[in-house]
């Protein structure tokens, strides 16, 4: 139904009322380094579908130290058509100058900008990267923010798959981000039950 502020409302205005009302979400990429270049192809479909804006929108990598991402924007190139739409084309403007304005370090490829930030939701046309030393201290400050998460993309066979289920994330394969089945409830929430509850 919106952003934060918007649930913040409708809560209180309808709060007396049986509801289902969503926050903001999105959704974060954990990869250890052994992707191959098939899964990382299929991450960009989870970064990139739907300009980014839609809650299992992958808005944010957590990579380990020495993580080259240039490995992620030769899979990418394929999205580059999205420089062509002018309303992502200002996005990825606005915020490229305004980071090079304030010095701060970013890596981009045409498309699309990259900043280390510890943040989750990344601007249209931008990504938020954060790496670790450790799986488990990227997935323990994960999961302080779980309720922000929709799912956790994590190749299947991977460290961080067990352990950031474990934490509580909903984890799903690169390129399924964006494909929930017909049992996938947004939030855990079973409309259909909370429905047939009236």
């Amino acid at each position: 139904t919106g952003g934060a502020n918007t649930s913040r409302y409708f809560h209180a205005y309808f709060g007396h009322l049986p509801h289902v009302i969503r926050g903001q979400r999105t959704s974060v990429a954990l990869l250890d380094g052994e992707e191959s270049d098939e899964e990382l192809r299929a991450l960009g479909h989870d970064v990139f579908a739907h300009f980014g804006m839609g809650c299992r929108s992958v808005t944010k990598l957590c990579v380990p130290q020495g993580f080259d991402l240039d490995r992620c924007f030769g899979q990418w190139l394929e999205w580059g058509h999205l420089a062509q739409h002018s309303k992502y084309a200002n996005n990825y403007d606005y915020h490229k100058a305004v980071w090079l304005l304030n010095r701060e370090p970013l890596v981009e490829n045409g498309f699309l900008l990259v900043k280390e930030d510890e943040g989750l939701f990344s601007p249209i046309g931008t990504l938020f990267v954060e790496r670790h030393d450790s799986c488990a201290t990227a997935i323990e400050r994960l999961a302080q923010r779980e309720s922000e998460i929709q799912v956790a993309v994590v190749r299947e066979g991977s460290p961080w798959s067990a352990v950031a289920a474990e934490a509580g994330l909903r984890c799903v394969s690169p390129g399924a981000g964006q494909r929930p089945s017909l049992m996938d409830f947004a939030d855990g929430v079973d409309t259909l039950d909370f429905l047939l509850g009236l």
